[in-house]
């Protein structure tokens, strides 16, 4: 996938030319972002005009890269509690949480991810073969959950 920059101009049979205006947009080949780019800025009075559109196109590689993602249950590593905000190794969790989600809707949502590139001090005991498990595992980040 590449991002492209694209101008797109009408030439007419006459020798004129009219600027249609310039799109950027993501496309897996040069072709289908010429097409994307036509039905965003071609008009179509100008097929009866005998215009014939002209691209400026300049490309973009997007690098998208993957990364492994695992997840656990905190009731899993620290046992069943009532409220996460009083379990220790959640406290822990949320300090140290790249992301986090929580308090959504009615029961609420109580998520916080790891990144695992980070340098964390003072891991909880119960938390400790956790994160070095998932490093292990080469995994990029953790996901900490409730099962919701």
């Amino acid at each position: 996938m590449n991002i492209y920059t694209i101008t797109v101009y009408a030439d007419g049979d006459d020798g004129s030319t009219i600027n249609l205006g310039t799109v950027r947009v993501t496309a897996h080949s040069k072709q289908n972002a010429h097409v994307k780019a036509l039905d965003m800025l071609w008009d179509n009075r100008l097929d009866s005009a005998s215009c014939r559109a002209r691209f400026e196109t300049t490309e973009q590689n997007l690098r998208i890269d993957s990364a492994a993602i695992g997840h656990i249950m905190m009731q899993d590593v620290a046992g069943d509690y009532d409220a996460p905000e009083t379990v220790p190794e959640w406290q822990w969790v949320e300090r140290n949480a790249s992301y986090d989600c929580r308090g959504n809707g009615f029961d609420g949502v109580w998520e916080f991810i790891l990144n695992l590139a980070k340098t964390f001090e003072d891991i909880p005991e119960k938390l400790a073969p956790v994160i070095e498990g998932a490093r292990q595992s080469n995994l990029a980040y953790l996901v900490f959950h409730q099962g919701t």
